[in-house]
C-alpha cells in the first residue's frame, strides 16, 4: 500500500525550502505513468504546519507547485482498481482536480481530503461524480464553519439549518450531475445528425461534379495544388457516426432523460465549528438527516416523472455501475457512454431501509437492490469527533474503516 508522506517540518518559519523549488509534482506524474495494477489503497498525505513554530498568519508550505497532476494521477490506469484514497494538502483546493473529469478514480469508496479546503459544491461534484463512494472523511474543511459564526448576537442554534441545508444538497447531487450529463447528451445527438446530413451533402456534391463534363485544355489548368488556405479544422471533436451511416438512418434528435442516482454514501465524518459544543452533536444529526430527508423526497418526486415519462414511451437512461472505459467511448461521456437503458420499472424505486435482520444480510439486499437499478435513500451517518480514538465516534463512521485501511489515526 503506497503511502506517499510530504513532510514539511521547520523549526524556523521561512519560506526558504520551498523556494528553492523542491515541489513533488513529478511524483504524481511518474504515479500516473504507472501501468493497471491491483492498488486498494494510496496516501498522499502533507503534514499541516505546527503552530507553534510559526507566526499566526503563516501560510501552508507548497509542497505542490501545481495540482493538474491530481487529474492525470485520478484518471490513469494506475487508479483504476483504487478503493480507498487519503489526499491531505492543507489549505489547498483540491477536491476539484479529482471529480471534474470524467473517470477519475471510478471504484473509490473511502475517499479522506482532511485539511483540505472543500467547499459545499466540491462535496456536491464528488458525490456526483463518485458513484460508488461509501465513506467521506472532511476533517478540518468546515464545509459548515463560514455559515456557522453566529451574527447580531444570535447563538450557535441559528447555524443549525445549515446542516440541513447540507443534508439536502448531498441527496440531490445525483439530480444536479444528470441535468449536466443531459445537456451535453443533447448537444452531441444533435452534432451527430448534423454530422450525418453534412457528409450526406459532400457526398453529393461530389458525385454531381463527377458527373459534369469539363471543358478546355487539361493539365496544369487542373492541377492538385492550391495555394489558397487550408479550411479551419473542427475545434471539438465530432461524434463517429456508425459505418454507413446517413441522415435516414439515424432518427432525429429525441430528448433522452438520465434517471438521478442516488449518493451510495453512507457515512460522512467532518468537523462542526469550534463554537458549537459536543452537546450539541445530537442536534447537528437531527438536522442533517431532516436535510437529506428532504432531498430524497424531492429526488423520489423528479424520479416519479420520469417514470411516468418512460411509461408513455420517452427514452431514459441511468449510470452503469459496472462501465469500464473503452478506447472508443472518447473522455467516457461522450455520448451514450457510461449510461445504459432502464428496462425495468423497479428502477425508479428508492428505499429507505433494506430489509434483513443482520448487518450482512442488509448489504446483500442492498447490493442486490442495485444490479435492479433500486436504490437506498437512508440517511448516511454523521461523524463530528474528529481524528484520533476517542468518545464520541459513531459505530462504522469513515474514521474507523480508515484505522483499519490505513493502520493510524492520523
Amino acid at each position: 500500500m503506497p503511502d506517499l508522506e510530504a513532510l514539511c517540518s521547520v523549526q524556523r518559519a521561512t519560506y526558504y525550502q520551498f523556494l528553492a523549488g523542491a515541489y513533488f509534482d513529478t511524483t504524481l506524474l511518474t504515479l500516473s505513468r504507472w501501468p493497471a495494477c491491483d492498488l486498494p489503497a494510496l496516501s498522499i498525505v502533507q503534514d499541516p504546519l505546527d503552530p507553534t513554530l510559526a507566526p499566526a498568519n503563516f501560510a501552508q508550505p507548497l509542497v505542490f507547485f501545481r495540482l493538474d497532476p491530481l487529474s492525470a494521477l485520478a484518471r490513469s490506469p494506475f487508479a483504476e482498481d483504487l478503493r480507498h484514497f487519503r489526499l491531505r494538502i492543507p489549505a489547498r483546493q483540491a477536491a476539484r482536480f479529482l471529480y471534474a473529469l470524467p473517470n477519475a478514480l471510478p471504484r473509490v469508496e473511502l475517499l479522506d481530503m482532511s485539511t483540505c479546503n472543500v467547499l459545499e459544491s466540491d462535496v456536491e461534484g464528488m458525490l456526483g461524480r463518485f458513484v460508488r463512494l461509501r465513506a467521506l472523511i472532511l476533517d478540518g474543511c468546515y464545509i459548515v464553519s463560514q455559515r456557522a459564526v453566529a451574527a447580531d448576537g444570535q447563538g450557535p442554534e441559528e447555524a443549525f439549518g445549515h446542516w440541513a441545508a447540507l443534508g439536502k444538497m448531498m441527496a440531490l447531487s445525483g439530480a444536479k450531475y444528470a441535468r449536466d450529463r443531459e445537456k451535453r447528451l443533447k448537444l452531441f445527438l444533435e452534432a451527430l445528425r448534423a454530422r450525418a446530413l453534412a457528409l450526406e451533402e459532400d457526398a453529393q456534391q461530389r458525385e454531381h461534379a463527377a458527373r459534369r463534363p469539363k471543358r478546355g485544355r487539361r493539365g496544369l489548368a487542373t492541377a492538385t495544388i492550391s495555394l489558397r488556405d487550408s479550411p479551419p479544422k473542427n475545434s471539438v471533436a465530432l461524434p463517429k457516426l456508425p459505418a454507413g451511416a446517413t441522415s435516414s438512418s439515424i432518427p432525429p434528435a429525441q430528448r433522452v432523460r438520465i434517471l438521478p442516482a442516488l449518493p451510495a454514501l453512507r457515512t460522512l465524518a467532518t468537523t462542526p465549528p469550534s463554537s458549537v459544543g459536543s452537546d450539541k452533536h445530537d442536534t447537528i444529526r437531527a438536522e442533517f438527516a431532516r436535510g437529506w430527508n428532504e432531498g430524497i423526497a424531492q429526488l423520489c418526486a423528479i424520479r416519479g416523472r420520469l417514470r411516468t415519462s418512460w411509461g408513455n414511451g420517452v427514452r431514459v437512461v441511468r449510470i452503469d455501475p459496472e462501465y469500464e472505459i473503452d478506447e472508443e467511448d472518447g473522455d467516457g461521456e461522450d455520448g451514450l457512454a457510461g449510461l445504459m437503458d432502464v428496462d425495468d420499472e423497479r428502477a425508479f424505486l428508492v428505499t429507505s431501509k433494506a430489509t434483513g435482520g443482520d448487518d450482512e444480510g442488509r448489504e446483500n439486499t442492498v447490493d442486490e437492490a442495485r444490479m435492479l437499478g433500486i436504490e437506498d435513500g437512508t440517511c448516511p451517518s454523521l461523524c463530528l469527533a474528529g481524528p484520533g480514538r476517542k468518545e464520541g465516534h459513531i459505530e462504522g463512521c469513515g474514521h474507523q474503516l480508515g484505522w483499519e485501511v490505513w493502520h493510524d489515526e492520523l
